[in-house]
């Protein structure tokens, strides 16, 4: 059965501790997929792991490394929705999948839920950097008043925004 917002459910782990073979939920638990070795005659694509850094709304970040293959029993996921994420050249965009959106804009790639953001290449400067920012904002409106507060999804959006304006500007000025 799915669970409305985190994918397939999936049996606890009794070690808290992140593997490469778990990932986490909302609430920080980590799952155990149970998922075959490197043996199990999949592709390069779905062995491949991504470092990525999940921050949430509340402000609070974990840094872990997943497989495509997990990404695809965990979300549902075909491997062919996880190539703009492995293709240097995959075209930019946002994709509406379920209860989550994909996005791949420049240099930043992950998945956007109502309550939390999954970044991959978490060990790409660039991407560090994003993610400062992106954090500097959800203190910002984690200070303002309740009727004022935007949603974590437009903190998020507009940071996004603002990072790749960032990248043109400074393509534009490496141009010119």
């Amino acid at each position: 059965a799915r669970d409305r917002h985190n994918g397939p459910r999936k049996e606890a782990s009794s070690n808290p501790k992140p593997t490469s073979k778990s990932t986490p939920n909302q609430s920080g638990v980590w799952w155990r997929l149970g998922l075959g070795g490197a043996g199990s005659g999949t592709s390069n694509l779905l062995r491949k792991a991504t470092p990525v850094v999940e921050v949430a709304m509340e402000d609070s970040a974990k840094e872990y490394e997943v497989s495509h293959r997990e990404l695809v029993e965990l979300f549902g996921l075909q491997p062919r929705h996880l190539r703009i994420f492995s293709h240097p050249n995959a075209a930019a965009g946002v994709i509406s999948y379920g209860p989550m959106l994909l996005f791949k804009i420049e240099h930043l790639k992950g998945f956007l839920f109502y309550d939390r953001v999954m970044v991959f290449d978490a060990n790409n400067p660039a991407v560090r950097a994003f993610v400062s920012t992106l954090r500097a904002s959800i203190r910002r409106n984690l200070l303002v008043p309740a009727k004022e507060k935007q949603p974590f999804e437009f903190v998020l959006i507009e940071c996004l925004l603002d990072e790749v304006a960032a990248f043109y500007e400074s393509s534009l000025s490496r141009v010119e």
